[in-house]
């Protein structure tokens, strides 16, 4: 394998992608596979150039240490992978609408409440999917004590999610009467 990085590239050692494995793990439950250094080194080289250090082992320090832990958060986002994209995985939505939904709607009707939570959210496409599916069993669900919380360890990515714009080709797997829908929805809301 030939080492492309310049001589301005952080030393990187294996001691090193062990304690990134390890802060990972501690700090945000991420496991990182023995197959996966040269991703870490990739994502994690940025930020260690970012903040001025020479190395690998002292970003580590640093990041350990009471005044990195603003940058720790940096680089638990520069580990994650933020996949995402509307109605991804379509079967579990389609199952949600057919087995799950019918019985919220009927709670919710009855004055109950309802919560879903969408962990790991990312940029925001799943529970955005998941609203309109809400929509799609139950159009007046704002009327209701209806609920959808959207996580992910990434506040930046977190951030972008609670904007809800995406461009038009972020928007392909939504249909065309979903949009539709989404609009007549909002514009009834505003």
């Amino acid at each position: 394998m030939v080492d492309t990085r310049s001589t301005a590239d952080p030393e990187y050692t294996d001691a090193d992608f062990q304690m990134v494995r390890r802060i990972a793990k501690q700090e945000a439950g991420i496991f990182i596979p023995d197959s996966k250094s040269t991703l870490v080194y990739s994502r994690v080289s940025r930020r260690v150039r970012e903040s001025g250090m020479e190395s690998f082992h002292a970003y580590l320090n640093f990041v350990q240490s009471p005044p990195g832990r603003a940058e720790m958060e940096k680089l638990v986002c520069a580990l994650t992978t933020n996949v995402t994209s509307f109605f991804r995985e379509r079967p579990h939505f389609v199952h949600m609408e057919q087995h799950v939904l019918p019985e919220l709607a009927a709670r919710l009707r009855s004055g109950g409440r309802g919560r879903i939570w969408s962990a790991a959210c990312s940029t925001g496409p799943e529970p955005w999917s998941i609203a309109m599916s809400v929509l799609s069993v139950l159009p007046e669900a704002a009327s209701y004590d209806m609920r959808i919380l959207a996580t992910d360890i990434n506040s930046d990515v977190v951030a972008q999610a609670a904007k809800g714009t995406y461009v038009a080709s972020e928007t392909d797997g939504i249909s065309s009467a979903q949009k539709a829908s989404s609009c007549r929805q909002t514009a009834a809301a505003t």
